[in-house]
């Protein structure tokens, strides 16, 4: 039963971020009418990277503690017992494993079988779990940022005008031959949250965007 509860999650997990990721290119695709002007396409260190890269090394890990799980179990199983992986998934194979070794005082097997059982699918589900969000994650933050007709699009989110209260420019920055801009857009704090964005712009785009921005954002 656990291991088909595992898979079914396994699945329902791919499925959800997919459709997100389905969901945010459906969404840029209707307003592409209307888009004033796409920010710089370097990226922005923001916290969907940090995101990104933390699931990332989790499912390393993960995928890691799976193999280690596999070499115990289903390699010394491989071909005497178990014929395919996807078995694992079987649960009435797995119970009909674990009956006939504890029928048969086969200690060391059961001990094997139950581990088999209760770590493997599980652990299945924890790296596709890991991946499947590390790959959401960098999708979001490697999304170029828009400026739209109604608002800014920041990381595959809407941030409409009147939910924006102001912005602020930094200094000028010269980094390899760029020279840009850092730019803040003050958003409502969320439960008492700073969940200001920090944005780098392309210093020749600076009067534009700031043109738009006051032109929105003071009306609001």
């Amino acid at each position: 039963m656990y291991s088909i509860i595992y898979l079914s999650l396994s699945v329902i997990v791919i499925v959800f971020v997919f459709y997100l990721i389905y969901s945010i290119r459906l969404k840029e695709k209707r307003r592409k009418g209307m888009e004033l002007i796409r920010l710089n396409f370097k990226v922005n260190i923001n916290m969907n990277i940090l995101f990104a890269v933390s699931f990332l090394i989790l499912s390393i890990l993960m995928i890691y503690i799976l193999y280690g799980a596999i070499s115990k179990s289903y390699v010394p199983f491989k071909g005497k017992y178990i014929d395919s992986f996807f078995q694992i998934f079987d649960d009435a194979y797995i119970n009909s494993l674990r009956e006939y070794f504890l029928n048969n005082n086969m200690v060391g097997q059961l001990l094997v079988t139950v581990q088999y059982l209760m770590d493997i699918p599980q652990h299945v589900f924890l790296a596709v779990f890991m991946i499947s969000f590390s790959i959401f994650y960098f999708y979001v933050g490697f999304k170029q940022n828009i400026i739209y007709e109604d608002g800014i699009f920041i990381n595959s989110t809407l941030h409409k005008w009147d939910g924006i209260l102001g912005f602020d420019w930094g200094e000028l920055h010269e980094k390899e031959n760029k020279a840009y801009y850092d730019l803040t857009v003050n958003l409502p704090k969320l439960y008492d949250l700073n969940v200001d964005k920090k944005l780098r712009i392309n210093a020749e785009d600076r009067d534009k965007i700031d043109e738009i921005l006051v032109a929105n954002i003071v009306k609001a």
